[in-house]
């Protein structure tokens, strides 16, 4: 039976059953097309090139989702703002607080003269 399989297809043949995907890979196992001669025998390496063909598509999509995420996240992380300038000027507080020391400091006063 193994004559009359085709030399390329052997070859193939014995790298998958001996679980050597990287070198059936390098000896064409994606460039393997089916012929009408070896159309009984070629049924693992199809499959194996449907199971690769799926897989290294997945891993694209995941790539391509990782890469959105990415993209997504740059663009939701806000800048950093920019340190303020301090300088010797004094800042204005909002009238409640500006209220609220003023009475403070009139009630120190007042406990410090007691």
């Amino acid at each position: 039976m193994q004559s009359l399989i085709p030399l390329p297809l052997q070859q193939l043949l014995r790298l998958l059953e001996a679980g050597d995907i990287d070198r059936a890979i390098d000896a064409g196992l994606m460039d393997y097309t089916p012929t009408a001669e070896d159309t009984p025998y070629n049924f693992p390496v199809l499959q194996t090139q449907q199971k690769l063909k799926a897989a290294w598509n997945a891993r694209d999509r995941y790539r391509a989702h990782q890469a959105r995420w990415a993209a997504r996240r740059k663009l939701r992380t806000p800048l950093p703002l920019p340190l303020p300038v301090l300088d010797n000027r004094k800042v204005a507080l909002p009238p409640e607080v500006a209220t609220l020391v003023l009475r403070a400091k009139a009630k120190a006063n007042e406990s410090r003269k007691k």
